[in-house]
């Protein structure tokens, strides 16, 4: 079965593939952000994608409007309510990166295939 992973390192030169939860499986994930979003110490991820590239009998790929998941601290992760997390990345997401503003506050730039580019303000953006 393929499904959307996590590669955890287990410190000894090996890994752990972990399939990442359902609401992360519903279209391709071509970008993650991996941080503490929220401050609970733990690593959690920022995953979006969508591809529209698919021949008309197949349709798009696109049911993704990004997907803040909260780490579990023992190598899982849960997805976060869009309506709490207050994620919606349209579009073919393909590149995330964070960015320091002059203010010193970081923002998210999110990079869209043939578009604008998506730029997103976290709640508790931690300089």
């Amino acid at each position: 079965m393929f499904a959307s992973s996590v590669a955890l390192n287990n410190g000894n030169g090996s890994f752990t593939l972990a399939p990442l939860p359902v609401e992360a499986q519903l279209a391709p994930i071509r970008a993650v952000l991996a941080d503490d979003f929220d401050g609970d110490g733990r690593t959690g991820l920022l995953v979006a994608g969508n591809d529209w590239g698919f021949p008309p009998v197949l349709g798009r790929a696109d049911a993704s409007y990004g997907l803040l998941l909260r780490g579990t601290g023992d190598g899982r992760f849960s997805g976060v309510d869009p309506e709490q997390s207050g994620v919606v990345i349209d579009g073919q997401v393909r590149h995330m990166a964070w960015l320091r503003r002059a203010d010193g506050s970081r923002v998210i730039v999110v990079a869209r295939n043939n578009d604008k580019l998506q730029v997103l303000r976290p709640r508790s953006a931690r300089p």
